[in-house]
C-alpha cells in the first residue's frame, strides 16, 4: 500500500497494466508487434478480413491506441517484449499468428517465442544468420 500523497500511483499503474486481450468475438486472431511507419498499412490489410481480430502490441502504449482507434476490430497493447517476455508468452498464446514489425535484432527472440508456444510467425525480415538456429527447430 502506497503512502496517502502517493495513492494516485496506483491508479496509474492500473490503468497502464497490460492486458491480455484477444476475447473479442472474432474466429481468428493477430497479434500485431510494434507500431511504426509499416504497422497502419499492414493492419488496414489485415482487419479486410471480417473474422479476423487484431490486437496491437507496442512499447508506447499511444501509437498502439491511435492504430486502435483508426481501424476496427483492433485493441491496443502496453508491451515492451525485452522487458515483459512473460506477457509476451501470454500474448502468443491466445492469437493464431504473430506478425513482428519490431527491428529486426528482435526476431530471433520472438521467433523462439512463437516456436516454443506453437504459433505461426510472420515477419518482413530476410534469413540472416541469427535465425539459422531458430529456422531448423520450426
Amino acid at each position: 500500500k502506497l503512502a496517502p500523497n502517493f495513492e494516485y500511483i496506483a491508479d496509474l499503474r492500473e490503468k497502464n497494466q497490460p492486458k491480455i486481450v484477444g476475447d473479442f468475438s472474432s474466429e481468428k486472431k493477430a497479434l500485431v508487434l510494434g507500431a511504426g511507419y509499416v504497422s497502419p498499412p499492414v493492419i488496414e490489410y489485415l482487419t479486410r478480413d471480417s473474422s479476423l481480430g487484431i490486437t496491437v502490441a507496442a512499447a508506447l502504449k499511444s501509437e498502439a491506441d491511435k492504430l486502435a482507434f483508426a481501424h476496427e476490430r483492433t485493441e491496443p497493447v502496453l508491451l515492451d517484449v525485452q522487458e515483459r517476455p512473460d506477457l509476451l508468452d501470454d500474448l502468443i498464446k491466445s492469437h493464431d499468428v504473430v506478425v513482428s514489425l519490431l527491428p529486426w535484432t528482435l526476431h530471433p527472440t520472438i521467433a523462439q517465442r512463437a516456436i516454443a508456444n506453437k504459433t505461426n510467425m510472420v515477419t518482413a525480415s530476410y534469413l540472416l544468420r541469427p535465425h539459422g538456429p531458430t529456422h531448423c527447430c520450426c
